[in-house]
């Protein structure tokens, strides 16, 4: 983002004249021009900046020709960039030379540099003398106009290199920010230890302080091939019963709880494990180094089971809620097992002398349909509809078609079920409907009033003849309605003789 800063600097300094841009120019260009320019240690700050970001910003500055005031060796009006930087002559770098010196008779004279013909120089001369100025155009935005996006990613580092695997699984939710961060550190070798401070020229007698038996302090001997270290590795992968073949640290949590995941839960805490034992390796570390605490693998075990109780607790605060006890956690996670539960959907039928009408939108915009059935499924009733306008106005104008038949009929107690949730609100009195369905919703309501109206919430699956024939009437325009089985569409039909018939899932339940 600094570096795009610096590009709309430089985009400023070149375009506009300002009093900024003059004093700029007055003090730093007042003898070569700004592009060929070179840095100088006594430059300000900001003057280095516009000059790091010069050559990538001038590849996609150019110039509309109106005037030919530009600078014929530095400025990128011929679309090949700086003619100066490519045909470095003798004492360009201080040549004010317009092109307006070059133009005669409307056409670009070259004949003085025959080596720019040769490399096939051009200029676009259409729009000479119809403007005022010439006008700078940014290449890459389709307005011409300096925006920020293009730059960026223009000066964007591409990647030299495959990004390293670990340094993804340092970053996980749930996890503080300072122990993905060590991980991140430690992959990367960025930490104050001896081996590091080492290579910075520094003279340093090492000593490892967080194992009883002497070695030099480095990040391989505090989080792997240490005394603690292995014992703290080894504990884990033993209570886990993981088994992992490893020569180094990378290779460890590289290949870590592979094969392990018995269960959602477990599968949490093992993918967050490996940097919970890196923080408690350093802090252990820096404990027995800067303070008083002398080489303990218990504690260490303890500041890893009080993270992992942490994180599940983070995770559902409400459920998990372990002490920072290693045993106890493992237990925990062996014994939770998810459930899974069969569930069967079916369309009930209503009560004995009781009505059901099923509404459904169309997957698709634009359709909508109801069916009126009794307590045995049959059809007593069935109306579709579909075209422009809003959707849920088609699926009240199914519904009134529903309620007015149930009414007509001597029908008073109706009940309403439909897999659109909002549907639900609008039957309840107490709710205030959108301003734009007061019309439809007082309609709703006064149809209710003439008798028992209530309406169920039902899972798709439950309503599917209804929601298949929303979508056979998306195709037809207009309104229909069916008063036998043998009107409806073959597949509607087929639906529908079925629909007692359970349609059985599979989930799974969390235990806890």
């Amino acid at each position: 983002m600094v570096q795009a800063a610096s590009a709309k600097l430089w985009w400023n300094f070149c375009t506009e004249h300002t009093l900024w841009s003059d004093f700029m120019r007055a003090k730093y260009c007042s003898r070569v021009h700004p592009v060929a320019k070179l840095v100088q240690n006594t430059d300000s700050h900001t003057w280095k900046r516009m000059l790091s970001v010069r050559d990538e910003v001038e590849r996609v500055l150019t110039w509309r020709l109106f005037q030919g005031r530009v600078n014929f060796w530095w400025d990128n009006w011929s679309g090949l960039g700086p003619l100066g930087r490519l045909y470095p002559f003798r004492g360009v770098s201080y040549s004010r030379d317009l092109l307006l010196d070059y133009i005669h008779d409307g056409v670009l004279d070259l004949a003085e540099h025959v080596d720019l013909i040769a490399g096939g120089v051009t200029a676009d001369l259409s729009r000479l003398g119809q403007g005022p100025r010439d006008i700078p155009v940014w290449t890459p935005a389709s307005d011409s106009m300096f925006s920020f996006s293009p730059i960026k990613s223009l000066l964007k580092p591409a990647l030299t290199a495959v990004p390293d695997p670990l340094l993804a699984k340092c970053w996980h939710k749930h996890l503080p920010f300072k122990v993905s961060f060590l991980a991140w550190r430690v992959f990367r070798g960025r930490l104050p230890t001896d081996d590091v401070l080492s290579r910075f020229g520094h003279v340093v007698v090492s000593r490892c302080w967080c194992c009883p038996t002497p070695a030099s302090d480095s990040i391989m001997h505090i989080f792997y091939s240490g005394n603690t270290a292995k014992a703290v590795w080894s504990y884990v992968l033993a209570s886990l019963g993981l088994q992992s073949r490893h020569r180094c640290l990378r290779t460890l949590v590289g290949g870590w709880g592979q094969g392990g995941a018995r269960n959602p839960l477990f599968s949490f805490v093992i993918s967050r494990l490996p940097n919970l034992v890196l923080w408690e390796l350093w802090k252990h570390r820096n404990g027995c180094m800067h303070g008083r605490d002398s080489p303990s693998v218990a504690r260490v075990m303890f500041g890893v089971a009080r993270g992992v109780a942490e994180c599940l607790f983070r995770k559902r605060p409400t459920t998990h809620i372990l002490p920072p006890n290693w045993r106890t956690i493992v237990a925990y996670l062996e014994a939770h097992v998810p459930r899974r539960v069969v569930r069967a959907v079916r369309w009930s039928p209503p009560a004995a002398g009781t009505l059901k009408i099923n509404l459904a939108l169309s997957a698709a915009v634009g359709g909508a349909a109801a069916f009126v059935r009794n307590q045995g499924g049959s059809l007593c009733y069935g109306v579709a509809w579909s075209g422009s306008g809003d959707v849920i106005r088609g699926l009240f104008r199914v519904l009134f078609s529903g309620l007015e038949w149930c009414l007509a009929g001597g029908y008073r107690d109706i009940l309403v079920e439909s897999s659109v949730v909002e549907m639900g609100g609008y039957f309840d009195r107490t709710m205030t409907a959108p301003w734009v369905l007061d019309d439809v919703v007082s309609r709703l309501r006064f149809l209710c009033s003439c008798g028992s109206v209530s309406f169920v919430l039902c899972p798709p699956r439950a309503n599917m003849p209804t929601s298949t024939l929303a979508d056979w009437v998306v195709d037809k325009p207009g309104e229909f309605t069916f008063l036998s089985l043998m009107e409806l569409p073959p597949r509607v039909w087929a639906l529908l003789i079925h629909d007692d018939l359970p349609y059985v899932f599979f989930e799974v339940e969390d235990p806890h």
